[in-house]
């Protein structure tokens, strides 16, 4: 399923040179829209891709502490080195992006790169609303002043009745 609006415009054979405009038209149109829902939550149910799923994901990423990585002591000269695949919690394995083995000092080991614990973080902030998008507040806070200054004048009354309808 295409993410773009105006390439899977272009992809179901409209203009290219007026895709912009009817994919923006055809986002507005509710059955359109209900049929997207539809074929995310197919594709969704298809992949197992749950909102659980996902977050629990997050959550693994952000919460992974690369120390709990390592096994080794500092005392008595010892070395750390990082635990072996096999030895990893599935939390571990699950917030690792990458896994290189190299050999150090004849011995083999292993490093691991760890995905972005903050953008985890972030993500998360977001799927609980945790954080407003300033431009989602102003672009709110603009549109309630429209409504105020529209209702200072009585001879927009009717203006008045058909935006409170629809903003309800």
């Amino acid at each position: 399923m295409e993410n773009n609006a105006s390439q899977a415009a272009r992809n179901a054979g409209y203009a290219k040179s007026s895709a912009h405009t009817t994919a923006y038209r055809l986002l507005r149109n509710r059955k359109v829209l209900a049929r997207i829902d539809e074929l995310r939550a197919d594709l969704a149910t298809k992949h197992e891709a749950t909102v659980n799923n996902v977050i629990n994901r997050y959550r693994q990423i952000a919460m992974t502490d690369a120390p709990s990585l390592l096994v080794g002591s500092t005392t008595g000269g010892t070395r750390h080195r990082f635990k072996h695949p096999d030895e990893l919690s599935e939390d571990e394995r699950m917030a690792i992006s990458e896994i290189r083995l190299k050999s150090e000092d004849g011995e083999q080991v292993f490093e691991y790169k760890l995905y972005n614990a903050k953008e985890a973080l972030d993500s998360l902030g977001r799927v609980f609303g945790m954080f407003k998008d300033r431009v989602q507040v102003e672009e709110r806070e603009r549109v309630r002043n429209l409504f105020d200054e529209i209702a200072a004048h009585p001879e927009n009354g009717n203006t008045i009745a058909m935006l409170d309808a629809r903003r309800k």
